[in-house]
């Protein structure tokens, strides 16, 4: 495991539309999706299939969405519409063939994940 994320829901400060932006349908099952569907009490108006198309889409139309909050340490036109404590936690893993554990630059790339991760406190 690399690290915990949290998932929120997000919006532009100027956000009032409750059609959402949302992962697609064989999706619902996660904790992000259900987290989504609780909040807006309703399904998703537009569905894709990456945050990266979730958030330019959000920026695009207005409408909020569900996005990985480290997204937002980045950007400062989105703001979270609940608190961090109703935000659901993900856990991010790095997962590789078992013939690649000596792999130098494999244990670099996982060294250097973990040490970002780190930094931004997950």
């Amino acid at each position: 495991r690399i690290a915990n994320i949290r998932m929120g829901v997000f919006a532009t400060s100027d956000t009032k539309s409750q059609d959402w932006i949302g992962l697609p349908f064989d999706l619902d099952w996660t904790p992000e999706m259900k987290n989504g569907l609780s909040y807006f009490n309703c399904e998703p108006t537009l569905r894709l299939a990456s945050f990266r198309s979730i958030y330019c889409a959000m920026r695009e139309t207005g409408r909020p969405g569900i996005l990985p909050e480290i997204m937002m340490q980045t950007t400062n036109d989105l703001m979270p519409l609940q608190p961090q404590r109703e935000m659901r936690l993900r856990e991010l893993w790095l997962l590789f063939h078992e013939s690649r554990k000596e792999d130098a630059v494999l244990r670099s790339t996982t060294k250097w994940l973990e040490e970002s991760f780190a930094t931004i406190g997950c």
